[in-house]
């Protein structure tokens, strides 16, 4: 079973995978990720990430309310990509609720982070 911490570890070559806005004031605003893991929140990152691996979800014009400043971390492990969840405020990944473990991602997946909602890809 997959869990956080090995997650975290891990430093894999990471496919290219992008993170689109799909419902808020700035749809199609959109983060590449090209670390092997990267963390959403909303404000400043924080100390341990750096630039390249932190995507600032107050880039949005209109602030998100519900977005804690690390929200989640998106891991890459063995050729697949997944979830951890680090707010009260909720994450979902297709209108289920993410909890304690990692969940799968899936190209073209939602994932719902307090009110901002993301479009998951991954690339060829």
């Amino acid at each position: 079973m997959m869990t956080s911490a090995s997650l975290q570890q891990r430093t894999p070559a990471t496919p290219s995978l992008s993170l689109l806005v799909v419902t808020h004031t700035r749809d199609g605003l959109s983060f590449e990720m090209c670390c092997p893991s990267i963390t959403i929140g909303k404000g400043p990152r924080p100390t341990s990430a750096s630039l390249k691996d932190h995507f600032d979800v107050a880039a949005l014009e209109t602030g998100p309310k519900k977005v804690s400043r690390l929200h989640a971390r998106i891991c890459h492990e063995s050729s697949s990509f997944y979830i951890l969840n680090y707010s009260s405020n909720g994450t979902k990944v297709d209108q289920a609720l993410v909890f304690d473990d990692p969940v799968p991602l899936k190209d073209g997946c939602t994932i719902l982070l307090g009110d901002v909602s993301l479009a998951f890809h991954v690339g060829s």
